[in-house]
């Protein structure tokens, strides 16, 4: 038997379904792991936004690790030792400390594939790093980006895209949509956005949002205007050298985590992610300096090191304002930092409340949490769906192949639904939906192996084709909880290469979704999903309405 334990291998579907039952203790674990990393390590202040201190596993692949070394113990317990492992860099030390505890490194060959050192690497971050510094502050002056508010104003932490604001200066909200028409003339004005640039990364992309900006009557906050050059510096050098704070290293399972975790640090090492997170710091240590007279705060919180360091800042800066973190979306199975834990709390790392979109998300963060302050927001990214209607059409039920952004991901469920063709092709419509970071030209390049016959490429928007499909195939994406809280049947294609991440709460039965490896797993599923004719409209579930009172609960001053 093998095991692939690299970061792109496959495991068998055994393996898979192996991982998904036991990953619910092993986050446990990881929570615990990661308090006695802090604790042991005394890390306060900055050094708490190392990303192995805020338990992103997007960022991190500890989690995933972690459950890889379950996984393995699992098999030693059922006396199903693999014959060959085979690992990279990160997970071969953990690996081997398995083996050694179990007495078995003579019997399991493990194979090494080597990837980019580690030397390579921190080079790559301080070049990153360096170039997103100076252009940045760059590009704030050249464009004179700095705004003074006059009155107290609402601080609402979001994101700028390069398109986010078009050539007449107007913006298009993705994060708060449809909040403005809830708050008044006077209300509007106090409100001011401030962005951190995501997927700002060309010259031509900040020449672009510059000229824009510029044209914009929406309240701006421009991080980089405020920073001063000793700003930079200093993030840049704290970058270097906070991830040489960590000293000790703690057991997992009675195995010596030492190799991970000093691959997990050395990954910080002048990276773009720590220096955005002192630098969100430094922006409001400047705000406070210059006197910005702030009277509400709106963190986009998925708790990630930039939240961390902006709730830091508030709380050291602002220290009589009341922080309001905003998860305006539906949680992730195993995004663990999405769900706070108490010690986060006296770290002063959380916001001091909780604004969740639904009373099905506000009891899963109490189970973790009982004594946070959570509150029910508007769901504004979800409010089209309290307007849906079922309008399929007659003859041909439609499938729609919702496409994740990780391209490794595409491909699999592109070959998962390829070998559809012959069963459903004449039976069924479907309809391929490329996630909107890709053009059509750039995601054919990406994937050769589409086939356009069996596939229909639609732009149309979700809120439309949820009103005529009758199955939703996707993978770890939020589109998922949408089409179940409608009543549309959802198959999402699980993870072979780790922990299959989802939306979709457990509660939800698990005739209308279900987490598939094969293509006979979705086969069977389909066959089931498309007999059901009506629907179970559970939206006020997952989503809360949108009215004025709960908006200005989450952005205006009191």
């Amino acid at each position: 038997m093998t095991l692939d334990f690299r970061e792109n291998g496959k495991l068998s579907v055994e393996d898979s379904l192996l991982i998904e039952k036991i990953a619910p203790d092993v986050l446990q674990e990881y929570n615990d792991f990661t308090a006695r990393f802090i604790k042991t390590n005394n890390l306060t202040g900055l050094s708490l936004l190392l990303t192995g201190t805020c338990r992103n596993t997007y960022a991190s692949s500890v989690f995933d690790i972690f459950c890889k070394v379950a996984l393995l113990e699992e098999r030693i317990i059922m006396n199903q030792v693999p014959d060959i492992i085979h690992v990279d860099e990160k997970i071969e030390g953990i690996i081997n400390g398995v083996l050694e505890k179990h007495s078995l490194e003579d019997r399991v060959e493990v194979k090494l594939w080597k990837g980019r050192g580690i030397a390579v690497h921190i080079i790559f971050n301080i070049c990153c790093s360096l170039y997103f510094l100076i252009v940045g502050w760059l590009w704030a002056r050249v464009f004179k980006l700095k705004r003074q508010p006059e009155k107290p104003i609402s601080y609402v932490d979001t994101f700028l895209f390069v398109d986010s604001i078009n050539e007449t200066g107007e913006y298009a909200d993705h994060y708060y949509t449809g909040h403005e028409q809830y708050l008044t003339s006077e209300e509007k004005t106090r409100k001011w956005f401030a962005p951190t640039l995501f997927a700002v990364n060309y010259p031509s992309d900040y020449i672009k949002l510059g000229k824009h900006l510029k044209k914009t009557g929406e309240n701006f906050l421009i991080q980089e205007a405020w920073l001063t050059i000793y700003d930079c510096v200093y993030a840049f050098f704290a970058a270097l050298f906070i991830p040489f704070l960590v000293h000790i290293h703690v057991m997992f399972r009675g195995i010596d985590t030492k190799s991970l975790v000093d691959k997990m640090i050395f990954s910080d090492i002048g990276s773009t992610s720590l220096i955005r997170a002192v630098l969100k710091f430094r922006f409001i240590r400047r705000l406070s300096i210059s006197n910005i007279d702030i009277c509400a705060a709106v963190d986009w919180n998925e708790n990630q090191v930039i939240d961390r360091a902006l709730n830091m800042a508030f709380r050291k800066f602002y220290p009589d304002l009341i922080v309001k973190g905003y998860q305006g979306f539906p949680s992730l199975a195993y995004y663990a930092s999405l769900q706070p834990v108490s010690y986060e709390m006296d770290l002063n790392t959380l916001p001091h409340q909780l604004h969740v979109i639904g009373e099905i998300y506000k009891q899963d963060k109490l189970k973790m949490f009982e004594k946070l302050d959570v509150k029910i927001s508007p769901a504004f990214r979800y409010s089209y769906l309290f307007d849906h209607k079922d309008n399929r059409p007659e003859g041909k039920p439609i499938v729609l192949v919702a496409l994740p952004g990780q391209i490794e991901e595409c491909r699999t469920i592109i070959q998962i639904c390829g070998c559809l063709k012959n069963k459903f092709s004449k039976k069924v419509k479907f309809l391929l939906k490329i996630h909107p970071i890709y053009t059509k030209k750039r995601f054919f390049s990406l994937v050769p192996e589409f086939d356009s016959v069996l596939f229909e490429v639609t732009a149309r928007p979700i809120s439309e084709l949820f009103e005529i499909i009758s199955v939703l195939i996707t993978a770890g994406s939020s589109i998922a909880v949408e089409a179940v809280s409608v009543g549309i049947p959802v198959a999402v294609c699980g993870n072979r290469s780790g922990v299959t991440q989802h939306f979709i709460p457990e509660t939800v039965s698990k005739k209308l979704w279900t987490i598939v490896f094969t293509f006979e797993d979705l086969e069977i599923f389909l066959r089931q999903a498309l007999v059901i004719n009506k629907r179970e409209y559970r939206v006020h579930e997952f989503f809360q309405p949108l009215d004025r009172t709960k908006t200005r609960e989450l952005f205006i001053c009191h």
